[in-house]
C-alpha cells in the first residue's frame, strides 16, 4: 500500500470514528479516548493487528517523539504515526529511543475541544501549523473534534478557512501531503 492508498483508508476510518461518536457520544470523553478510537478505526481499515505486526506494512503507533532534522532537538510529539516497522531506526542517543525518518509515514495530530469560544479555533490552528515540523518527514493530517454548541458552526468554518489558506500558501509541493478534518460531537 502506498501513502495515497493509506490516506483513503484514513479518510474511511475518520468517517467510522464520526459515526461511532454520533451513535454513542459517551465513547469519547477526552482527547485520549479520541486517539484510542481513531487508532482502532485506522487499525481495522488497514488490517493492522497490534500483536502481530507485519514489518513491511503500515502499523499504528501513538505518542511518538519527533525530532527536528537540523538541530536534532525534540520539537513535537505525534499523536498517531502510521509507519512500517522495518523503517524504524533505533538510536543510542540518550534523548532518543528511536527515530522515524522514513518518507513513508503519516503523522496525525488530534485535538478535542469542549469550549464554546475562540479557544477551540486557536487550538486547532496550533495543530494545523504543526505541519511545518513534519512536512519533510511525513504526510500530515490534523483532525479536530469539537463539542456541538452555539459557536461550533462558526468555529468549524474558521478552522477550515485557516487550513485552506495554509494549504494555498504552501503551494503544489504539499497539496497531496497536508490534510485537515473537523468532526463534531453532539452534547447531551
Amino acid at each position: 500500500m502506498n501513502l495515497r492508498e493509506l490516506k483513503l483508508l484514513i479518510d474511511y476510518a475518520i468517517n467510522d470514528c464520526q459515526r461511532i461518536i454520533r451513535e454513542n457520544p459517551k465513547s469519547v470523553l477526552s482527547e485520549g479516548d479520541f486517539e484510542k478510537l481513531l487508532s482502532e478505526c485506522i487499525s481495522r481499515r488497514i488490517g493492522y493487528v497490534i500483536g502481530n505486526p507485519t514489518p513491511d506494512t503500515f502499523a499504528v503507533y501513538t505518542q511518538i517523539s519527533h525530532y527536528d532534522n537540523i538541530s536534532d532537538d525534540k520539537d513535537a510529539q505525534v499523536d498517531i504515526l502510521l509507519m512500517k516497522p522495518d523503517k524504524i531506526d533505533k538510536s543510542v542517543d540518550k534523548n532518543k529511543r528511536f527515530i522515524y525518518k522514513s518518507k513513508e509515514s503519516f503523522a496525525i495530530e488530534l485535538k478535542y475541544r469542549h469550549e464554546d469560544n475562540h479557544a477551540s479555533v486557536t487550538a486547532a490552528i496550533h495543530d494545523i501549523d504543526k505541519f511545518f515540523k513534519y512536512k519533510d518527514d511525513s504526510f500530515y493530517y490534523s483532525i479536530i473534534l469539537l463539542d456541538k454548541n452555539d459557536k461550533t458552526g462558526n468555529n468549524e468554518i474558521e478552522i477550515k478557512d485557516y487550513y485552506k489558506a495554509k494549504k494555498k500558501e504552501l503551494g503544489e509541493d504539499y497539496e497531496d501531503r497536508f490534510f485537515c478534518e473537523v468532526l463534531v460531537k453532539e452534547t447531551e
